[in-house]
């Protein structure tokens, strides 16, 4: 029993140093992130509005693949909300916005519900307690 309790503590020890590298903010990381992914959301919407004028089956399409960018956008948002995206609270919160304004969620209305929705999603008693959205 002692064996495998240790054996367990020991094996979550190794995964836990695998993991420390990724557990603070890279900044570089973030704005390279970012940055890749506002250039293909502008592409893709280029896309689909010079595609109108071949065909909206191909407008359609498209969108899949900015669909995808504007939830990737959205975690980016999330990620933000948690002030973990950067090392510096006003960079969270400016990324935050900027991407509010391509998701359609308000940054700081998202952010305190969010934050309310963790604060009372395991009390039943405070289930009805603001949405989450």
């Amino acid at each position: 029993m002692r064996d495998a309790a240790g054996a367990r503590a020991k094996e979550r020890r190794q995964a836990l140093a695998l993991v420390a590298p990724f557990e603070a903010p890279s900044a570089w990381r973030s704005l390279w992130q970012l940055g890749t992914t506002l250039l293909a959301y502008a592409a893709l919407e280029a896309a689909m509005y010079a595609s109108l004028n071949v065909s909206y089956w191909l407008t359609l399409a498209l969108a899949v693949p900015t669909a995808g960018m504007t939830v990737r956008m959205f975690i980016f948002q999330h990620d933000c909300g948690y002030r973990s995206f950067f090392r510096a609270q006003w960079a969270n919160a400016a990324v935050g916005r900027l991407c509010s304004l391509l998701t359609y969620t308000p940054y700081a209305c998202w952010r305190r519900q969010h934050a309310q929705h963790h604060a009372s999603s395991n009390n039943l008693h405070r289930r009805d307690v603001g949405l989450d959205i």
